[in-house]
């Protein structure tokens, strides 16, 4: 993000590992699913799609990974979207 080159020797790094999926259908909290035999849910799904005559959606899931400098990983953590931070207007004390 800073533009620094960054390596072993150069001083510490960090990775920082992102991913998206899509949502699921339902109202259930994304960890509600931790339980659910996920390979079996797909294959039932594929089978139902098949069967109906539709076509297979494709996966949208993605990963990555970025290596960062501690100060950026830090900025990164705090403002994750980095999204323009607005700052509040100071008041005199009179």
């Amino acid at each position: 993000m800073c533009g620094k080159g960054i390596s072993a020797a150069t001083g510490p790094r960090m990775v920082l590992k992102m991913e998206s999926y899509p949502a699921p259908d339902d109202d259930r909290p994304a960890d509600d699913f931790a339980d659910t035999d996920v390979v079996e849910e797909v294959a039932m799904l594929l089978q139902e799609t098949e069967e109906a005559g539709e076509d297979v959606p494709t996966p949208t899931t993605r990963k990555v990974a970025f290596d960062l400098c501690v100060p950026c990983h830090r900025n990164v953590l705090s403002n994750p979207l980095g999204r323009a931070r607005m700052v509040a207007p100071r008041f005199s004390g009179n």
